[in-house]
């Protein structure tokens, strides 16, 4: 299998390189959210950075962690609208978005929705009452991730843009939520987990008041891009599927989040 895509990786590397496009020129971005992808010591680590290594190796590119720009999630989209030669990941592979980009996956699915403390009681058990969700303090808003999937989910739901306390920084969320000024944070649920450990917060303290759906998500790419460079990648990762390598990369994440304490039941 292995030898099947670097022979197809050569064969496209010629005509990429005749339109212009190739392989080794793409710019991987991702962003501060882990387990899937974040920093550590100064180099981008996490199961979707472990997962991209593992395609550049089976597709012959020499590139490593470091090649991985790690940037605000705002920032990494719009690069993402206006260049061809760029791949944003892991990015939830919507609806919406799987009209206005190409992607390579899916790669995993993760529940999304809305956190807060349990000792708030808050319940969501209706549609209207999730658009009517809105403490009385007006500093209690729902944070979200500035052009992030959870908060298109949110505001695809009819919750009012305007009650959003928008930012780019994952951790500020997680440190208004445990200091009570957010009343909730929309987040990938084991992200928050995750950021939850990182900053020393108690994450049994919190549930899931709603969920929105597990969304698929992979590797985001222009649609511009050459559709071989994706045909390469798609190969390569459903190999990695199919070989039982994804699973592994999976399951050393998650037994990690199990062990520190980091997955209490949603």
């Amino acid at each position: 299998m292995k030898i099947s895509v670097i022979l197809f990786t050569m064969l496209f590397t010629l005509a990429a390189n005749v339109n212009g496009q190739a392989l080794e020129d793409i710019v991987w971005i991702s962003e501060d959210h882990p387990p899937h992808n974040f920093l550590k010591n100064g180099t981008p680590t996490g199961l979707g950075v472990d997962v991209l290594v593992e395609i550049w190796k089976r597709v012959g590119l020499n590139k490593h962690p470091d090649d991985i720009l790690i940037w605000p999630w705002p920032r990494g989209y719009k690069t993402l609208q206006e260049r061809s030669d760029v791949c944003l990941f892991t990015m939830a592979m919507t609806p919406d978005r799987l009209l206005s980009f190409k992607f390579v996956g899916p790669m995993l699915k993760g529940p999304i929705g809305i956190l807060a403390k349990k000792s708030n009681d808050f319940k969501i058990n209706s549609h209207q009452e999730l658009i009517n969700f809105y403490p009385d303090q007006a500093e209690m808003q729902i944070g979200s991730i500035r052009l992030g999937y959870a908060e298109q989910l949110l505001l695809k739901s009819g919750y009012d843009e305007k009650l959003l306390h928008r930012s780019s920084n994952p951790d500020s969320l997680v440190m208004m939520l445990e200091l009570d000024r957010l009343s909730a944070i929309t987040l990938e649920y084991t992200s928050a987990m995750w950021k939850m450990g990182q900053l020393s917060i108690d994450p049994t303290k919190y549930e899931l008041i709603h969920t929105f759906a597990e969304i698929p998500v992979g590797f985001g790419f222009n649609r511009k891009t050459d559709p071989g460079i994706l045909a390469i990648l798609q190969s390569a990762l459903d190999e990695l599927i199919s070989d039982g390598t994804l699973e592994k990369i999976y399951y050393k994440y998650q037994n990690n989040m199990e062990q520190s304490g980091l997955l209490p039941s949603p």
